[in-house]
């Protein structure tokens, strides 16, 4: 299978505005000219890569079969962590075997995985960029093959079964409540959990009551506007997932940051 058109598409945490992008974006364009090359963000908290691997599971399914993408928050760079190459559902990623593909991999599809060798890492000219002196070079040459052939990764090291990934919180369902966590915050301040809208489906969510920390918000909503404004509001969000948000406002710097306080909705 042939990436579509060579997508190639980065998830950093380096800032919108940064020249490491345009680096970066200058390897992969003088290796393969012919790259379509895409912004998921660049605006990941700096070294945060439990919210990287959440976005990046959150954006995947909007690119087609083919896209090789480069995610690159690395607070490891130039320590033995590894990089890896990883083909999973047709997709591939290029990454550091930090726990970025965690979320993505828990969904017990086997993926295969291939270990980038020491030597390709060690020739890096720079001890603190791998994301332009190894991960791009290499999503490049992806971009130039054929993704099923299995030289395609292979010529970049050895298969494993290993890679490094953080336990996923799942949400439970209890006799009359459903035990869940905060997972991430996104871009506007809201807060999103792992309280998937299936768990609801049979749940009246006007008469909700939703806990957390000491307060209680009463009732799921089905916009942001069904609050007043500047009014805290529950609602599932576009990722198929329940959040809390602030109409017209940011709810963590309302509520503080809860990522990996528990939430529980009663009903």
């Amino acid at each position: 299978m042939k990436s579509p058109n060579s997508i190639v598409a980065l998830l950093t945490d380096f800032g919108a505005d940064s020249y490491y992008v345009a680096q970066m974006k200058g390897i992969l364009i003088g290796l393969n000219p012919g790259l379509q090359i895409f912004d998921v963000t660049h605006s990941i908290s700096p070294q945060n890569i439990r919210q990287a691997a959440y976005v990046l599971n959150d954006c995947v399914s909007s690119f087609p079969v083919g896209t090789i993408f480069v995610v690159v928050v690395d607070p490891g760079v130039g320590t033995d962590r590894g990089i890896v190459c990883v083909e999973h559902q047709g997709r591939v990623f290029v990454c550091p075997d930090n726990g970025l593909l965690s979320v993505i991999l828990s969904h017990e599809l086997k993926p295969r995985i291939v270990k980038v060798r020491s030597s390709l890492i060690e020739s890096s000219r720079s001890n603190t960029f791998h994301g332009r002196d190894v991960m791009a070079p290499i999503a490049a040459k992806i971009s130039m093959a054929t993704i099923s052939e299995p030289e395609t990764l292979g010529q970049f090291g050895s298969d494993t079964d290993l890679i490094d990934c953080f336990d996923v919180p799942r949400a439970s369902v209890l006799e009359n409540e459903i035990h869940g966590e905060f997972v991430y915050s996104d871009s506007f301040g809201n807060l999103i959990t792992n309280v998937h809208e299936t768990l609801l489906c049979d749940v009246n969510w006007p008469l909700c009551k939703i806990c957390y920390g000491d307060s209680i918000l009463e009732g799921i909503d089905t916009s942001y506007a069904a609050k007043e404004l500047d009014q805290l509001v529950a609602l599932i969000g576009s990722n198929g997932c329940l959040e809390i948000a602030v109409n017209g406002g940011d709810a963590v710097k309302r509520l503080g940051d809860l990522v990996g306080q528990s939430i529980r909705i009663g009903f």
